[in-house]
This record gives structure tokens, sequence and C-alpha cells, in this order.
């Protein structure tokens, strides 16, 4: 660290680095150093959700109470009928869910993957790669950072269904690959090159919780430099129907999930996934990353030997809660929240609050201090993906200041007493209380495998800065790979600006910059203020072509060669790449003499801009000497419709295939459908 202080003092000797940058640099150092040695900062999150594909609905949907249960989706039903052409959908009634919007679209040339390849991966792996190309983006993690480190993937995922989909595709290695379970994780690793540890769980429901907790322990044991987790469920192929009586004892009669409560009938499924990128807590400060929340500990167990094999264990859920707080060495007073895994089904439900209510009992006397709720009652049960949903909500619990409402509640349960415990059911939207310990909050996820984990989460350490330092100008910079997609990028800048009017703007062009890959296509915005920011990313959305946008002198736009058409010689591409060698050197040579003679920054932005749209390679380090990450807009997948039809097995095999993924439990003592056998009943 002390070499790190005389550097940067250094830094500030030769003007390269501001006083006031120092001391802010000087000071995450420090909490770095303070940071304890086992903590993780989760520094980057991603999902899909049932009406929601982005992090940011998904919480605006809980957050004001939205329940996210429908039918199923027509046009889904359509390709339904397209992949199933000897079994008929059209007449079929399926029960409500929480359906995702669309799981056939897929962006294969963002992966280098053939669209022969992309057509026979199953939805599961094409989902998985696009959320750790969000999350990472989300982390402010350029795609040349990522690759070839030392990163770690860790995904969830039940297996109720899966491998069914190579069934209805050509049989080829590339069917064999999209669908096998292990390459879930493996293709992540593979498409960037990551040395990490890459390891697909099924713990059942508890599979995404389970996975980050292994990731956690992998970082801690330097297995991995980082690490990305995932977690991931769906309905696909198979949604609920109507007729089917098989699952009544866990399945909500009246298809609506009431956590908690004593008129709670069952549960709802759900569909959907997250991802969320993981770093030691001391790194993160150092490398001043976008930090999210701190997990403080983390822990698993089993029920053993219980009252049946998918029975849950009190014993076993109380135990692990305190072991994990005695990990953490926190006073378990200080917990505002616990999400709880919260099916809606009584006894589950009732086992697990039993199950808190007894471990807050261990450590205090204290009454109504900890506030419970699910997830699941706005969007189903996620099943394996269902953890990683709850965490994601924790994290923006932190991140807000507010606990959601947890829907449908009215009475508790009779089996459990409330009111003289630690415990109540939040079922109004609340703010934190302030207090002068930091907010912590836990998350549960029990699944019918008896495997149960728990995680702990703690609010962030507080910004270096909170607001944006005094400049003169500044330059952002946007790239795509169509004039489509960069208007729609203008777009997300424009609703990210209006959702976050305090953004630091020296923090968000360095973001921007350097830890964004860059396209041919490219636009450059010099700008004095945030509202000069905001009418001219304005301008570049509503603009009937991007060369309009020329007419502005602040706004630039272009588009050059990255790759020769199968036209030009070599000697013509030989030409193009001397020509962008010599863009670069004129730009690095420009920020050079800058920094040495002035600092003036729109000499610099007037001098670069130009050269960047034209195809120049910028050293933004150099340009900026550091900053700080944001979370900022970025998604520019170019999707396309991937969906097999046609080519189907035979019927007999079908059939087969049907009743074996959609797993449908039979209750005892009632004779089950052919080919499917009666099964004990999952309690949670």
């Amino acid at each position: 660290m002390d070499k790190l202080k005389k550097y940067i003092y250094e830094l500030v000797a030769d003007r390269k680095l501001s006083a006031k940058e120092a001391t802010a640099y000087i000071t995450s150092l420090q909490k770095a150093s303070e940071a304890k040695s086992d903590d993780i900062a989760i520094i980057g999150i991603a999902g899909r959700f049932p009406k929601a594909n982005t992090v940011q609905q998904f919480w605006e949907n809980i957050r004001f109470g939205r329940e996210c249960l429908d039918d199923f989706p027509v046009h889904r039903k359509e390709d339904g009928q397209a992949l199933f052409s000897d079994r008929s959908f059209a007449h079929k009634r399926f029960k409500k869910a929480g359906y995702l919007d669309e799981i056939s679209f897929f962006d294969p040339d963002m992966f280098r993957i053939s669209p022969k390849e992309a057509l026979s991966m199953e939805p599961y792996q094409r989902i998985m790669l696009e959320l750790a190309y969000e999350t990472m983006l989300n982390a402010g993690y350029e795609t040349r950072e990522i690759i070839g480190s030392k990163t770690g993937v860790f995904i969830g995922k039940d297996h109720v269904t899966g491998i069914e989909y190579r069934h209805y595709v050509s049989p080829d290695i590339f069917s064999l690959t999209g669908s096998w379970p292990g390459i879930l994780a493996s293709r992540i690793s593979y498409v960037y090159n990551l040395k990490g540890p890459s390891i697909v769980f099924d713990t059942s429901c508890s599979s995404g919780l389970v996975s980050v907790h292994f990731a956690c322990e992998s970082l801690r044991r330097n297995e991995c430099e980082m690490a990305f987790v995932g977690g991931i469920s769906g309905l696909f192929y198979f949604p609920p129907v109507k007729e089917d009586e098989s699952l009544d004892q866990v399945e909500s009669a009246e298809e609506k999930i009431r956590a908690f409560d004593k008129e709670a009938t069952g549960t709802v499924w759900g569909e959907g996934g997250g991802g969320l990128l993981l770093k030691p807590l001391s790194r993160a400060l150092a490398d001043n990353d976008v930090i999210y929340a701190v997990i403080k500990g983390s822990g698993i167990n089993n029920n053993g030997l219980s009252k049946g094999i998918t029975a849950p264990n009190g014993e076993a859920q109380e135990a692990l809660l305190k072991s994990v707080w005695k990990q953490a060495q926190i006073n378990p007073e200080t917990i505002r929240y616990i999400e709880a895994h919260g099916t809606g089904t009584v006894l589950g439900d009732s086992i697990e609050l039993q199950s808190i209510i007894n471990a807050f009992h261990a450590f205090t006397s204290k009454k109504q201090f900890c506030g419970v709720g699910s997830v699941k009652t706005n969007i189903g049960h996620l099943v394996g993906a269902s953890g990683i949903v709850s965490l994601i909500k924790a994290v923006m619990m932190l991140r807000h200041g507010e606990i959601p409402p947890s829907l449908h509640f009215q009475s508790p349960s009779p089996y459990m007493d409330l009111t003289n415990s630690a415990v109540f059911v939040n079922d109004a939207l609340t703010k934190w209380e302030q207090q002068d310990q930091p907010v912590r909050i836990g998350i549960n996820s029990f699944g019918f495998s008896g495997t149960n984990c728990h995680v702990l989460l703690e609010e962030p350490p507080k910004a270096v800065r909170q607001a944006s330092r005094g400049q003169d100008s500044y330059l952002l910079v946007l790239s795509a790979r169509s004039e489509q997609k960069l208007q729609e990028l203008a777009k997300q800048y424009q609703q990210f600006l209006l959702a976050n009017r305090d953004v630091h703007l020296g923090d968000l062009c360095f973001t921007a910059s350097a830890s964004r890959h860059h396209y041919a296509h490219r636009a450059t915005i010099v700008f004095d203020s945030y509202e000069d920011l905001l009418v001219k990313v304005n301008e570049l959305k509503t603009a009937n072509r991007v060369s309009a946008w020329t007419a502005n002198p602040a706004i630039r736009y272009q588009r050059h060669e990255v790759v020769p058409d199968n036209k030009q010689t070599v000697e013509a591409w030989e030409i193009r790449e001397r020509a962008k060698k010599s863009l670069d050197r004129q730009a690095n040579e420009a920020i050079k003499e800058w920094i040495g003679k002035t600092s003036d920054q729109r000499l610099i932005w007037e001098q670069v801009a130009p050269l960047y749209i034209q195809g120049a390679t910028i050293d933004w380090g150099m340009l900026y000497c550091g900053g700080r990450k944001l979370a900022l807009p970025g998604n520019i997948l170019e999707r396309q419709k991937f969906w097999p039809a046609g080519a189907q097995p035979k019927k007999a095999e079908a059939d087969f295939l049907y009743q074996v993924a959609a797993r449908r439990f039979v209750r005892p003592g009632k004779s089950g459908r052919a080919g499917v056998p009666a099964v004990e009943m999952p309690l949670h």
C-alpha cells in the first residue's frame, strides 16, 4: 500500500492527478486495507424476470407491489405448437405462472457462435450467456478485461426440465453440447477464456443460492479472482396444464401465492434467471468498482433424516442461521430483514418462519425488529433460480433503502406466533429506519433435495465521492454494431440520466470510455453540464437518421470499417490498417501534449472526438488517470429468433419426453398416467 501511495503522490507532482482526486484514491485504499479479509463484494447484477427484462424493471414491479403472474403468452404458445407438431397446444389450457415474455431470441454474433449452433442450444444456455455479458457490463468490465482472466463461473439450475430440447433439432455435436448440463457454465468460460472453476449446481430449489456460497468460498481460497454466479429455471416447453391435478397438494388452487398467510393454498411456478459478479471486497474497493452489497457470510447444510425425503427440517434451518451469524461475527439484532424462501405452502412456510423465530430467540429477546417477506408472491416460485432472484431483490433493497411489500398477507398461519417473536411479515412498502449499525439482510433458500442455504448481506461502504466535481467540459463516447442500436443506446442513457440526476459526470464518461468495447458505429458528445448532456442525448435518440447528428458540432457520428469484406484485397486492408495506426498515433500524441501543457478539457475533447469516430483506439487510461466505475447502460445485443420447427421425434418418444420433462408428480394412492410413477409429494 505504501508503494501505491507513493505512486499517487508522484502523479500529483507531475500534474497528472489533482490533489482532490489523490485524496479520494488514498481514502479508498485505506478502506480496502481495513475491509474484512473474507468479505465478498457484489459488483454487477443482471436478470430476466416475469414481466421484467431488466433488474430495474423488476425492482419497480416489486416495489409497487405488482403481481407478475399471468397466462401463458400467446406467441410462446405458437412456438410450442411449432415445436410439438404432433401434439396440439391449441386446445391446452395452461395455468397461470410467472412466465418470461420470450425465450427464443439470441445474438450469436456477440459470442462468436454460428447460427446453426445457436439454434441447437437450449434456451437455458442462450439466456445464461446473455446474463453473463449483461452482468459484466453492469459491473463496468469491458470484454478485453475479462478475457483470459482468473474468473470462476458458478451456475445453479434444477434439472426438472433440460435436455429434451435437443430432440427437436438436427442430431449432431451442436445439439449435444447445446443441451449438456455441465456446459451451461463451461460455455461462458469457453467464450471468455476464463481460467477459474466452472461448475453447475443442482440442489433443486436452493441451487442458485448454493452457487453463491461456493463462489464465495472459491474466492476466499484464491481459486479465482472474480466469480460470475448465475441461476436459471424455466417452464420453457412444458407449462403446467389446468387439467393436470398431480401437483394439487403443492400448487395454489387460486393461482396466487400467500406466503405465511393462514389462507395459503400452495405455490405458483415461475421462470427466469439472474447473474451476479463477485470479487473480494478489499480488491473491489482498491479497483474503484461498483459495490452493490457485501456478502458477510454464507452457509449450507442438509436436513439429513427427516419426516420424508422432501420434507423440510426446522432444526436444520435454525442451525444454519445460527452458524452463518456466528461466522459473520455480527449481532443478530442488526439484521433488519430476511428474504424468506416462502413458497406459499402452509407447512413449509410455518416451519421456515418458526426456525427464524427460534434462531433469533437464542440470541435476543427483542421483539418485532426484523421484517420477513417473499418475492415469490410477486413472480412465482422460480425453483433453481429462486435463491439468486431473492438475493437480487435484497441487493436492490439495500441500494434504494426500501422494503417492498410481501403480497397477499392478511393473517398469519396459526402454526406460528409472530406477536411474541423478533419478526413480522412486511406487507407494505417501508423505508429503512436510520440506525448506527449498517443495514443487514438475510436470504433463505431451501430445496426438497434437503440442501439448505443462507446468505447474509450488508450495505456497501459509503462511496468516496457522491456528486460531480467542477469541470468545464466532458466527452461522452457511445458505440454499437448498427445505427439502430446506437440510437437505442442513446435512449438507455437518457433513461439512466433521468433516474440518476446526481450522477458523477466524470465517472460516467470514464466508464463509457475505458470500460466499454468500441464498435464500428460511433458517436461523441462534448458537453458542459448534466442538463446539456440530457438535451444532446435526446437529440441523438430522436434523430431520423444518425447522419443528421453532424448538424450539431458538439455531436459527431461516423461508421468505420473494422473488418474487410470479401472484395477488399490484402493491399487495401494493409492501407486501412496503416491509416488506423496513424489515427491512433495522432490521438495519443495529442493526449500527451495536453497532459504536459494545459488543463483545458475542451481542447483535448475537440482533438480526440473526430479521431475516435474515425476508428482510432484511444488510451483512455492515460487520458483519465483512473476513475470510479458506474453501472451504466450498454446492452446492445442484436437478437434474432432461433427456434426449431419441423424435425420432430416419433410420437411415442415425444409422449415419453413430455411426461419425463414435465415431471408431473402424482398424489399417493391416485393412479398415475402411463409412464409417470406415483411419488411422495414435496412439502415446500
